[in-house]
């Protein structure tokens, strides 16, 4: 008997070790979830236009809308979520600005499903200070470690600080996951642990059982977790209005070219700076939509032109095409092969992009300007930067001799723009002396 008792209190302990086991397995799971889906959801927040949006009136106006519409695409890729939103503290005060929650929708109260701007926050969790900092010092990412309900309903929530290019902390983001899915694996890992009641033979095999079915769904989680972050960080190298790889993947391709022109394994590159005439005009005229469709269109157009036979390039993977800012674009031709061949490619591009562009069903001409920096192993002793400078000083050249052409960059160009500037410079003093 006392055998008995002695086996039924192991295996009641190995049960009670096993469901403390796989609950905070569960609740790491889901933690490392939650903040991997906070930092996710902060590197596609739009800093410059979150701190526009201040005044209630502003809720779903076109600032809004352009800034909270990344959230909206990660609420809607990753079917967890549901809600995706920004928070401000002030004068200690949390306050929301933006919601990626439906406006239309409601909630169980009655209340709209989406929260104002500045409206105010009264929840508050240790998660959400500390990812604030709580006046201590730079907020870190976190996680709520039990379910918190509030007017919204009840969830889990990663929270991952918000930080400018100065790396100042303007506020934190929120990503809410309903608390089901943690209380469903709680509730899981209690079952599993009451069936241990069941006799020894049958127990030994449940355990195993058991065990297997969470190594399984800890490699499911972790294999579906990598899969969502690799599909976030294509997102966050892609410009969100064009989907072309967006500056920051532009200067590490260079990087890494340069690295190859001076070590022999490649002997020219091009780069070319791509810059529209009269795009403010179609802002300031048509609207921001207007010219963001513009900038849609150029984007398939140059993708369109340079993937093909015709533009003198005989392997498309050797092409890299950027949208660099505004309606800057920047293209990099790793085998060039020799600087007249870049002139034919960028000519072919010029009349490739000269045609009008339908807008809104309105006629819009846009002339493109390029400066061309051709590389080879003198020149690759400049650092990336450097060469995406020069292509624009000659950019500026090719605007200079009224636009619509395309323009090669040569030393002498750094000793006119330096000498104009000078002038300007002069000029101007003598124009506040006078």
């Amino acid at each position: 008997m006392s055998v008995s008792a002695a086996m039924l209190i192991v295996v009641a302990a190995g049960i009670l070790g096993l469901w403390v086991s796989s609950r905070n397995s569960a609740y790491e799971n889901l933690s490392h979830y939650l903040t991997g889906l906070a930092e996710a959801a902060a590197t596609v927040v739009d800093l410059e236009l979150q701190n526009k949006i201040r005044k209630p009136e502003q809720l779903n106006d076109a600032d809004y809308l352009r800034a909270v519409e990344p959230l909206r695409r990660l609420r809607h890729a990753v079917p967890d979520i549901h809600y995706v939103y920004t928070l401000v503290l002030d004068a200690g005060v949390v306050h929301f600005v933006l919601d990626a929650a439906d406006p239309n929708a409601k909630r169980a109260g009655g209340g709209s499903d989406q929260s104002g701007v500045w409206e105010v926050y009264e929840q508050r969790t240790p998660a959400m200070m500390l990812a604030f900092g709580d006046g201590q010092g730079s907020g870190v990412v976190s996680a709520t470690t039990e379910p918190v309900t509030d007017d919204w309903g009840t969830f889990m929530t990663g929270f991952a600080p918000l930080r400018d290019a100065a790396g100042h902390q303007i506020g934190v983001v929120g990503v809410d996951v309903d608390a089901s899915v943690f209380l469903g694996r709680q509730k899981a890992s209690r079952e599993r642990a009451l069936l241990g009641l069941a006799p020894a033979g049958f127990l030994i095999a449940l355990l195993g059982s058991v065990f297997y079915r969470i190594r399984l769904r800890s490699l499911a989680d972790f294999a579906a977790r990598k899969a969502m972050e690799a599909v976030l960080l294509e997102a966050a190298q892609q410009d969100k209005l064009t989907g072309l790889p967006n500056r920051e993947v532009f200067l590490d391709r260079l990087g890494h070219t340069l690295q190859r022109v001076r070590t022999g394994e490649q002997l020219q590159f091009a780069v070319l700076f791509l810059d529209f005439d009269r795009f403010k005009l179609v802002n300031d005229t048509l609207g921001h939509e207007a010219g963001d469709e513009l900038l849609r269109q150029i984007a398939r157009r140059l993708h369109s032109c340079l993937r093909g036979n015709a533009a003198g390039i005989a392997n498309s993977e050797d092409v890299l095409i950027s949208r660099f800012g505004g309606d800057e674009f920047l293209v990099l031709i790793d085998d060039s092969q020799g600087a007249r061949n870049v002139v034919r490619v960028s000519e072919h591009l010029l009349e490739a992009l000269a045609p009008a562009y339908d807008v809104l069903s309105r006629e819009v001409h846009s002339m493109a300007s390029v400066g061309i920096v051709i590389g080879d192993p003198v020149s690759c002793n400049s650092s990336a930067e450097e060469i995406v400078r020069n292509a624009d000083v000659a950019m500026y050249e090719a605007k200079r001799s009224g636009g619509g052409c395309s323009v090669v960059f040569n030393e002498g160009m750094h000793a006119r723009l330096t000498r104009q500037l000078a002038i300007e410079a002069l000029a101007c003093r003598r124009t506040s002396c006078s």
